[in-house]
């Protein structure tokens, strides 16, 4: 039997290419896959270098930023701790020659105050000394009327001459307190010699009007 090889090849050549064809498809599909995977997958990279790079770009600025409030913040706490400096050592200045000043017042016025009283107990006690003398004027007048006096008026004022002398002699004493008294003390002394002046002073008008009522001198 004769074959033909023509017809061989024109009946079964084009079955076998086609496995051929679609191997090939497949092929040229996963390419085309690769290709596109590869493609997105550069194009991420390159998204997130730019991102990085940017990333480190606003934070070399932020750093840069926050480097320079920083230094801005040192440079105004440095001037304003000078200020404040300046300011107390002002300040401080003021006060001084306030306070010198009112030191100064305060001894005007204490010196003031220390002739004053200086004045005051050099008049005071020259009144009383005064009043004394007179008062031991009429004293001795008294004493000479008793002497001179019944034996009952002598007896009756007996006492009250005796309280005399010893209220007398207190007064005398509170004289000499009184020359020797500093500023602090003279309030004090002031009102002793006051109250043993008055004393004696009583005494004395009760010793003159028991005098003049007793029976020797009626």
């Amino acid at each position: 039997m004769y074959l033909d090889t023509r017809l061989c090849t024109t009946t079964y050549l084009p079955n076998a290419r086609k496995p051929q064809k679609k191997l090939l498809s497949n092929h040229l599909q996963r390419m085309k896959k690769i290709s596109y995977l590869f493609i997105c997958t550069a194009l991420t990279l390159w998204m997130s270098a730019c991102s990085s790079t940017n990333q480190a770009s606003s934070d070399a600025n932020r750093n840069d930023r926050e480097t320079a409030s920083e230094q801005e913040v040192k440079q105004e706490a440095k001037e304003a701790k000078e200020e404040v400096k300046e300011a107390g050592k002002a300040l401080g200045e003021e006060i001084k020659e306030e306070a010198k000043e009112a030191g100064e017042k305060l001894d005007e016025a204490a010196d003031k105050v220390g002739d004053a009283l200086k004045e005051d107990k050099k008049g005071f006690v020259g009144e009383t000394r005064e009043k004394v003398k007179q008062l031991d004027q009429k004293l001795n007048e008294l004493t000479s009327k008793i002497d001179k006096a019944g034996d009952k008026t002598r007896a009756e004022l007996k006492e009250d001459l005796t309280e005399l002398k010893d209220k007398r002699k207190k007064l005398d004493e509170r004289l000499d307190k009184a020359d020797s008294a500093t500023d602090d003390t003279w309030q004090e002394i002031k009102q002793g010699l006051t109250d043993a002046y008055n004393e004696v002073d009583q005494a004395f008008n009760r010793a003159d009007t028991k005098y003049k009522t007793s029976k020797d001198n009626r």
